[in-house]
């Protein structure tokens, strides 16, 4: 399978939403695993978000701790590096229990996960065309 191009989707000044080559290189350069994968993000990623608003906003920071560890996987698996981090700060506040930046960690959390998803649209029209 060949390796196709895309716009990159910007996450902040240097870093992309998804790494396009490292998520192919992940999938063996099959490009319908990948699609895959990334419509599994869309089909739960905003849930995913949903839940972690509703844990922080309910105080269960366990519960909030669990879906972000779930969430800071996917996103390592389909290389949204930028996702994983911001998961994994969430998952670290949940385990210490830490309110904390917790409100800005989880604006930037939707923030990114918006980017990801539109990176998950362009990545399927072109895919598909």
């Amino acid at each position: 399978m060949s390796t196709i191009a895309l716009s990159p989707v910007a996450s902040g000044p240097t870093e992309v939403a998804i790494d396009q080559i490292a998520l192919l290189a992940h999938c063996m350069n099959n490009v319908q695993f990948a699609a895959s994968l990334l419509a599994e993000l869309e089909l739960t990623g905003e849930q995913k978000v949903r839940d972690i608003v509703d844990f922080a906003d309910a105080g269960d920071f366990q519960a909030m701790a669990q879906v972000a560890h779930g969430l800071k996987g996917a996103a390592s698996i389909i290389a949204a590096e930028p996702l994983r981090c911001i998961a994994a700060a969430i998952e670290e506040a949940g385990k210490s229990e830490t309110q904390g930046s917790l409100v800005s960690i989880v604006d930037n959390l939707q923030l990114e996960m918006k980017k990801c998803l539109d990176f998950c649209k362009v990545f399927r029209e072109q895919t598909s065309a």
